[in-house]
C-alpha cells in the first residue's frame, strides 16, 4: 500500500469482508487508513476505547461509519 493510498485490497484487508457495495462506497471516500480504522473500531465496539466523545468522527471517517452502518453488516448505529 503506497503511502495514503488505499486500494480494493487495503480496504478488504481492514474491513475483513468483500462486499463489493461497501468496498466501493467505502475506496469513494478516499478515506486514509485511520479514517477507515476507526469507524470500524467504533462499530466493532472498540470505540468506548478511543473515546467517541472525545474523537466524534468527522469527514471521510463519518462517511466510512455510515456506509459499514447501512445494513446488518454491522447493525449498530452510534457514532
Amino acid at each position: 500500500m503506497a503511502e495514503g493510498t488505499l486500494d480494493r485490497d487495503d480496504v478488504v484487508q481492514i474491513l475483513g469482508e468483500d462486499r463489493e457495495d461497501k468496498l466501493v462506497a467505502v475506496i469513494s471516500t478516499r478515506a486514509t487508513l485511520e479514517e477507515i480504522e476507526r469507524p470500524v473500531a467504533y462499530v466493532n465496539g472498540d470505540g468506548d476505547i478511543l473515546g467517541k466523545q472525545e474523537h466524534p468522527l468527522i469527514g471521510a471517517a463519518a462517511e466510512v461509519h455510515d456506509i459499514l452502518v447501512q445494513d446488518d453488516l454491522f447493525p449498530t448505529d452510534d457514532r
